[in-house]
């Protein structure tokens, strides 16, 4: 995988939660929105917003940003602002790989459990 490979704008398309390597549950709701942007001076953010029609008890958006490295196939997110404020200052570890056309950033196994967060290109305008 390349820098180039990943820069630029994503669409989210899924955020699930695996355990044991089964998808077990959507904790952002079957249909949640989000961007992600990886810029080549290494700048990104990211923006996830859940399904509105969800009552569950998680907040309706998280968001942070700082700077964005790739050291073999995983993205170093360096956070510098975060809604989860416990989180700034920390650097979130993402393994990256390509499913045809999608993008899929999943952290790392905790406690048997991992989130994998599916992006797409958007659509030219």
């Amino acid at each position: 995988m390349r820098e180039t490979d990943i820069m630029g704008r994503w669409e989210l398309v899924s955020f699930a939660r695996w355990r044991d390597g089964r998808e077990v549950d959507h904790p952002l709701g079957p249909k949640p929105s989000g961007l992600i942007h990886y810029t080549t001076d290494h700048g990104m953010s990211s923006f996830l917003y859940k399904d509105p029609s969800q009552a569950w008890d998680v907040p309706m958006l998280a968001a942070y940003g700082g700077t964005w490295k790739l050291v073999g196939n995983d993205v170093h997110h360096d956070v510098q602002f975060n809604t989860d404020t416990e989180r700034m200052g920390t650097v979130l570890v993402r393994h990256a790989r390509f499913d045809g056309p999608l993008l899929v950033l999943e952290t790392p196994v905790k406690n048997g459990v991992s989130i994998r967060i599916t992006w797409r290109r958007p659509k030219p305008a």
